[in-house]
Protein backbone atom coordinates (compact mmCIF):
# COMPACT_ATOMS: atom_id res chain seq x y z
CA UNK A 1 0.00 0.00 0.00
CA UNK A 2 1.46 3.44 -0.99
CA UNK A 3 1.14 6.09 2.07
CA UNK A 4 -0.55 9.32 1.53
CA UNK A 5 -0.49 10.66 5.39
CA UNK A 6 2.73 12.73 5.39
CA UNK A 7 1.51 15.69 2.55
CA UNK A 8 0.83 18.04 5.13
CA UNK A 9 -1.64 18.62 8.05
CA UNK A 10 -4.19 17.26 5.84
CA UNK A 11 -4.82 14.18 3.47
CA UNK A 12 -4.60 15.33 0.20
CA UNK A 13 -7.58 16.82 -2.05
CA UNK A 14 -7.67 15.74 -5.53
CA UNK A 15 -9.97 17.11 -8.32
CA UNK A 16 -11.04 14.33 -11.15
CA UNK A 17 -12.36 15.61 -14.48
CA UNK A 18 -13.69 12.96 -16.88
CA UNK A 19 -17.06 13.07 -18.81
CA UNK A 20 -17.41 9.19 -18.33
CA UNK A 21 -19.38 8.69 -15.03
CA UNK A 22 -17.79 5.27 -15.16
CA UNK A 23 -14.19 6.36 -15.25
CA UNK A 24 -14.69 8.95 -12.22
CA UNK A 25 -16.82 6.26 -10.10
CA UNK A 26 -13.65 3.70 -10.90
CA UNK A 27 -11.14 6.30 -9.60
CA UNK A 28 -13.20 7.56 -6.64
CA UNK A 29 -13.14 4.02 -5.61
CA UNK A 30 -9.53 3.47 -5.90
CA UNK A 31 -8.31 6.45 -4.46
CA UNK A 32 -10.41 5.96 -1.72
CA UNK A 33 -9.34 2.71 -1.17
CA UNK A 34 -6.05 3.58 -1.48
CA UNK A 35 -6.27 6.25 1.32
CA UNK A 36 -7.28 9.33 -0.25
CA UNK A 37 -10.67 9.95 0.10
CA UNK A 38 -10.83 13.58 -0.45
CA UNK A 39 -11.86 13.59 -3.88
CA UNK A 40 -14.15 15.94 -6.27
CA UNK A 41 -15.26 14.45 -9.46
CA UNK A 42 -16.65 16.42 -12.40
CA UNK A 43 -18.02 15.82 -15.91
CA UNK A 44 -16.61 18.65 -17.76
CA UNK A 45 -14.13 21.06 -17.94
CA UNK A 46 -16.00 23.79 -17.94
CA UNK A 47 -17.15 22.63 -14.59
CA UNK A 48 -13.87 21.87 -13.27
CA UNK A 49 -12.96 25.15 -13.84
CA UNK A 50 -15.52 26.46 -11.66
CA UNK A 51 -14.67 24.17 -9.25
CA UNK A 52 -11.17 25.16 -8.97
CA UNK A 53 -12.08 28.97 -9.31
CA UNK A 54 -14.27 28.96 -6.13
CA UNK A 55 -12.98 30.56 -3.04
CA UNK A 56 -10.53 28.57 -1.28
CA UNK A 57 -9.98 26.30 -4.17
CA UNK A 58 -6.94 27.02 -4.72
CA UNK A 59 -5.52 26.14 -1.15
CA UNK A 60 -8.19 23.23 -1.17
CA UNK A 61 -6.96 21.18 -4.28
CA UNK A 62 -3.51 19.69 -4.54
CA UNK A 63 -3.79 17.50 -7.94
CA UNK A 64 -5.82 17.20 -10.68
CA UNK A 65 -6.43 14.33 -12.79
CA UNK A 66 -8.09 15.52 -15.89
CA UNK A 67 -9.13 13.16 -19.60
CA UNK A 68 -7.33 14.42 -22.76
CA UNK A 69 -10.40 14.47 -24.52
CA UNK A 70 -13.73 15.66 -22.92
CA UNK A 71 -16.49 17.18 -25.79
CA UNK A 72 -16.74 20.69 -24.12
CA UNK A 73 -13.17 22.01 -23.65
CA UNK A 74 -10.19 19.43 -23.85
CA UNK A 75 -8.32 18.57 -20.59
CA UNK A 76 -5.55 20.53 -22.34
CA UNK A 77 -7.17 23.60 -22.76
CA UNK A 78 -7.85 22.93 -19.21
CA UNK A 79 -4.54 22.70 -18.28
CA UNK A 80 -3.39 25.73 -20.23
CA UNK A 81 -6.19 27.50 -17.60
CA UNK A 82 -4.74 26.37 -14.73
CA UNK A 83 -1.02 26.64 -14.99
CA UNK A 84 -2.26 30.21 -16.51
CA UNK A 85 -3.57 31.58 -13.35
CA UNK A 86 -1.04 32.75 -10.62
CA UNK A 87 -3.69 31.12 -7.88
CA UNK A 88 -3.67 27.99 -9.69
CA UNK A 89 -0.55 27.61 -11.09
CA UNK A 90 0.96 25.13 -8.14
CA UNK A 91 -1.45 22.40 -8.61
CA UNK A 92 0.10 19.38 -10.93
CA UNK A 93 -1.94 18.07 -13.32
CA UNK A 94 -2.16 14.10 -14.55
CA UNK A 95 -3.98 13.35 -17.71
CA UNK A 96 -5.74 10.51 -18.68
CA UNK A 97 -5.77 8.97 -22.53
CA UNK A 98 -6.61 5.98 -24.03
CA UNK A 99 -4.60 7.26 -27.21
CA UNK A 100 -1.29 6.70 -27.98
CA UNK A 101 -0.30 9.67 -29.92
CA UNK A 102 2.93 11.49 -29.04
CA UNK A 103 1.82 14.62 -30.63
CA UNK A 104 -0.83 14.94 -28.04
CA UNK A 105 1.36 13.95 -24.72
CA UNK A 106 3.80 16.75 -26.30
CA UNK A 107 0.66 19.22 -26.15
CA UNK A 108 0.27 18.02 -22.84
CA UNK A 109 3.39 18.79 -21.32
CA UNK A 110 3.81 21.94 -23.00
CA UNK A 111 0.74 22.71 -21.31
CA UNK A 112 2.20 22.48 -18.11
CA UNK A 113 1.25 18.20 -17.47
CA UNK A 114 3.35 17.15 -14.56
CA UNK A 115 2.29 13.69 -15.65
CA UNK A 116 -0.25 11.07 -17.38
CA UNK A 117 -1.81 7.47 -17.49
CA UNK A 118 -3.35 5.18 -20.34
CA UNK A 119 -6.75 4.09 -19.33
CA UNK A 120 -7.59 2.43 -17.68
CA UNK A 121 -4.80 2.90 -15.48
CA UNK A 122 -3.33 0.12 -13.33
CA UNK A 123 -3.86 1.01 -9.67
CA UNK A 124 -0.44 0.60 -8.69
CA UNK A 125 1.33 2.54 -11.43
CA UNK A 126 -1.64 5.08 -10.98
CA UNK A 127 -0.91 5.90 -7.31
CA UNK A 128 2.84 5.72 -7.84
CA UNK A 129 2.64 8.89 -10.10
CA UNK A 130 -0.13 9.95 -8.20
CA UNK A 131 2.29 10.01 -4.83
CA UNK A 132 5.44 11.45 -6.81
CA UNK A 133 3.01 14.90 -8.22
CA UNK A 134 2.14 15.24 -4.58
CA UNK A 135 5.38 14.91 -3.29
CA UNK A 136 6.74 17.32 -5.70
CA UNK A 137 3.75 19.73 -4.69
CA UNK A 138 3.82 19.54 -1.35
CA UNK A 139 8.05 20.26 -1.45
CA UNK A 140 7.26 23.29 -3.54
CA UNK A 141 4.41 24.32 -1.34
CA UNK A 142 6.77 24.10 1.44
CA UNK A 143 9.50 26.06 -0.70
CA UNK A 144 6.79 28.94 -1.26
CA UNK A 145 6.33 28.91 2.64
CA UNK A 146 9.67 29.35 3.22
CA UNK A 147 9.97 32.07 1.22
CA UNK A 148 6.97 33.99 2.07
CA UNK A 149 8.30 33.76 5.52
CA UNK A 150 11.63 35.01 4.45
CA UNK A 151 10.15 38.16 3.36
CA UNK A 152 7.76 38.72 5.62
CA UNK A 153 11.06 38.63 8.38
CA UNK A 154 12.92 40.90 5.59
CA UNK A 155 10.13 43.45 5.71
CA UNK A 156 10.11 43.37 9.62
CA UNK A 157 13.94 43.64 9.62
CA UNK A 158 13.55 46.70 7.85
CA UNK A 159 10.72 48.26 9.52
CA UNK A 160 12.66 47.41 12.70
CA UNK A 161 15.80 49.18 11.14
CA UNK A 162 13.99 52.33 9.86
CA UNK A 163 12.18 52.65 13.46
CA UNK A 164 15.86 52.52 14.82
CA UNK A 165 17.11 54.73 12.07
CA UNK A 166 14.45 57.28 13.69
CA UNK A 167 14.98 56.89 16.64
CA UNK A 168 18.10 57.55 16.12
CA UNK A 169 17.13 60.69 14.69
CA UNK A 170 15.13 62.23 17.44
CA UNK A 171 15.45 63.67 20.28
CA UNK A 172 14.05 61.53 23.12
CA UNK A 173 13.14 63.89 25.68
CA UNK A 174 11.50 66.36 22.69
CA UNK A 175 10.36 64.48 20.57
CA UNK A 176 11.83 66.76 17.45
CA UNK A 177 14.96 66.23 15.87
CA UNK A 178 18.02 65.91 17.84
CA UNK A 179 21.31 67.44 17.14
CA UNK A 180 22.90 64.62 14.08
CA UNK A 181 19.81 64.84 12.02
CA UNK A 182 19.66 68.62 12.63
CA UNK A 183 23.80 68.05 11.15
CA UNK A 184 23.28 65.97 8.29
CA UNK A 185 19.90 67.63 7.00
CA UNK A 186 21.49 71.31 6.96
CA UNK A 187 24.94 69.67 5.24
CA UNK A 188 22.43 68.85 2.44
CA UNK A 189 20.27 71.59 2.04
CA UNK A 190 23.48 73.81 2.24
CA UNK A 191 24.39 71.97 -1.16
CA UNK A 192 21.21 72.06 -2.27
CA UNK A 193 20.74 75.50 -1.89
CA UNK A 194 24.23 76.00 -3.24
CA UNK A 195 23.27 74.22 -6.67
CA UNK A 196 19.68 76.06 -7.04
CA UNK A 197 21.21 79.24 -6.00
CA UNK A 198 18.19 79.35 -3.47
CA UNK A 199 17.97 80.91 0.03
CA UNK A 200 18.93 78.86 2.69
CA UNK A 201 17.53 80.72 6.75
CA UNK A 202 18.34 79.33 9.97
CA UNK A 203 16.71 80.89 13.90
CA UNK A 204 18.66 79.47 16.64
CA UNK A 205 17.26 80.65 20.01
CA UNK A 206 18.14 79.54 24.13
CA UNK A 207 15.63 79.35 26.36
CA UNK A 208 16.54 82.66 28.95
CA UNK A 209 18.21 82.21 32.30
CA UNK A 210 17.17 78.24 31.80
CA UNK A 211 19.88 76.83 34.67
CA UNK A 212 18.10 79.08 37.42
CA UNK A 213 14.57 77.28 36.05
CA UNK A 214 16.52 74.19 36.71
CA UNK A 215 17.87 75.02 39.60
CA UNK A 216 14.79 76.84 41.35
CA UNK A 217 11.90 74.30 40.14
CA UNK A 218 13.73 70.70 39.80
CA UNK A 219 15.06 68.74 36.40
CA UNK A 220 11.84 67.21 36.11
CA UNK A 221 9.87 70.53 36.07
CA UNK A 222 12.86 71.69 33.87
CA UNK A 223 11.99 68.42 31.48
CA UNK A 224 8.26 69.74 30.94
CA UNK A 225 9.67 72.70 30.14
CA UNK A 226 11.82 71.95 27.28
CA UNK A 227 8.91 70.12 25.91
CA UNK A 228 6.45 72.58 25.82
CA UNK A 229 8.79 75.01 23.97
CA UNK A 230 10.11 72.51 21.74
CA UNK A 231 5.92 72.06 21.01
CA UNK A 232 5.27 75.88 20.64
CA UNK A 233 8.38 76.16 18.45
CA UNK A 234 6.79 73.00 16.02
CA UNK A 235 3.55 74.95 16.45
CA UNK A 236 5.28 77.92 14.61
CA UNK A 237 6.55 76.08 11.47
CA UNK A 238 4.06 75.47 8.99
CA UNK A 239 6.00 73.70 5.77
CA UNK A 240 6.72 70.25 5.92
CA UNK A 241 11.02 70.95 4.96
CA UNK A 242 10.67 72.66 7.82
CA UNK A 243 13.25 71.24 10.42
CA UNK A 244 12.86 72.12 14.33
CA UNK A 245 15.96 70.22 16.47
CA UNK A 246 17.14 70.50 19.62
CA UNK A 247 20.53 71.45 19.32
CA UNK A 248 21.85 71.19 22.49
CA UNK A 249 20.79 71.39 26.14
CA UNK A 250 18.00 74.41 26.31
CA UNK A 251 19.23 75.57 22.69
CA UNK A 252 17.15 74.78 20.05
CA UNK A 253 16.91 75.61 15.74
CA UNK A 254 15.03 75.69 13.35
CA UNK A 255 16.04 75.54 9.31
CA UNK A 256 14.02 77.16 7.08
CA UNK A 257 14.70 76.18 3.05
CA UNK A 258 14.03 77.88 0.45
CA UNK A 259 13.70 81.21 3.20
CA UNK A 260 14.93 84.96 3.18
CA UNK A 261 15.70 87.20 5.83
CA UNK A 262 12.11 88.48 6.21
CA UNK A 263 10.67 85.19 5.97
CA UNK A 264 12.96 83.86 9.06
CA UNK A 265 12.27 86.55 10.99
CA UNK A 266 8.66 86.07 10.32
CA UNK A 267 9.19 82.70 12.10
CA UNK A 268 11.34 83.38 14.40
CA UNK A 269 8.98 86.10 16.01
CA UNK A 270 5.85 83.68 15.93
CA UNK A 271 8.31 81.23 17.66
CA UNK A 272 8.94 83.92 20.42
CA UNK A 273 5.11 84.91 21.29
CA UNK A 274 4.07 81.10 21.24
CA UNK A 275 6.50 80.50 24.00
CA UNK A 276 5.87 83.47 25.80
CA UNK A 277 1.97 82.57 25.74
CA UNK A 278 3.12 79.41 27.01
CA UNK A 279 3.15 81.31 30.48
CA UNK A 280 5.32 78.67 32.41
CA UNK A 281 6.09 80.95 35.37
CA UNK A 282 9.52 81.87 35.99
CA UNK A 283 10.11 83.60 39.02
CA UNK A 284 14.57 83.66 39.06
CA UNK A 285 14.09 85.26 35.42
CA UNK A 286 15.65 88.85 34.69
CA UNK A 287 13.35 89.07 31.56
CA UNK A 288 9.59 88.45 33.08
CA UNK A 289 7.40 86.20 34.97
CA UNK A 290 7.43 84.00 32.07
CA UNK A 291 9.66 81.52 30.01
CA UNK A 292 10.94 83.18 27.09
CA UNK A 293 13.59 82.69 24.27
CA UNK A 294 16.36 84.53 22.97
CA UNK A 295 16.57 84.11 19.04
CA UNK A 296 19.31 84.77 15.98
CA UNK A 297 18.85 84.53 12.50
CA UNK A 298 20.54 84.46 9.51
CA UNK A 299 19.74 83.87 6.05
CA UNK A 300 22.00 83.62 3.02
CA UNK A 301 22.39 81.78 -0.84
CA UNK A 302 25.26 79.35 -0.30
CA UNK A 303 28.62 80.77 -1.76
CA UNK A 304 30.27 78.42 -4.08
CA UNK A 305 33.69 77.22 -1.06
CA UNK A 306 31.33 77.63 1.74
CA UNK A 307 30.29 74.99 4.71
CA UNK A 308 27.11 75.25 6.40
CA UNK A 309 29.36 76.32 9.37
CA UNK A 310 28.47 79.96 8.26
CA UNK A 311 25.14 79.88 8.71
CA UNK A 312 25.55 78.64 12.29
CA UNK A 313 27.94 80.45 13.06
CA UNK A 314 25.94 83.68 11.89
CA UNK A 315 22.73 82.58 13.89
CA UNK A 316 24.77 81.83 16.92
CA UNK A 317 26.39 85.70 16.91
CA UNK A 318 23.11 86.65 16.68
CA UNK A 319 21.52 85.29 19.41
CA UNK A 320 23.97 86.27 21.85
CA UNK A 321 23.67 89.38 20.43
CA UNK A 322 20.14 88.79 21.42
CA UNK A 323 20.99 88.16 25.05
CA UNK A 324 22.91 91.69 25.43
CA UNK A 325 20.33 93.28 23.66
CA UNK A 326 17.87 92.31 26.20
CA UNK A 327 16.40 88.72 25.96
CA UNK A 328 12.97 87.77 24.64
CA UNK A 329 13.50 89.44 21.32
CA UNK A 330 15.21 88.11 18.03
CA UNK A 331 18.08 89.87 16.32
CA UNK A 332 19.15 89.29 13.03
CA UNK A 333 23.20 88.77 11.79
CA UNK A 334 24.73 91.41 10.78
CA UNK A 335 22.33 93.81 12.52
Amino acid sequence: MIEFDRFGDRPPSILIVDDSRVVREALRITLAKSGLPRTTAVETAARGLEVLNAPGADARFDLVITDLDMPDMSGIELCRQIKGRKKLAHIPVIFLTAKDDDSDLEAAFDAGASDFLRKPPKPVEMLARIRSALTLKYEMDRRLQRERELVKATEKLEDANRKLLNLSMIDGLTGVANRRMFDDTLEREWRRSQRAGESLALAMMDIDFFKRYNDGYGHQQGDLCLKAVAAAIEMSTVRPGDVVARYGGEEFAVLLPETELDGVAAVAERIRTNVETLRMRHKDSDVGDYITVSTGIAACVPAEGTGPQVIVAAADRAMYLAKENGRNRVEAAGD
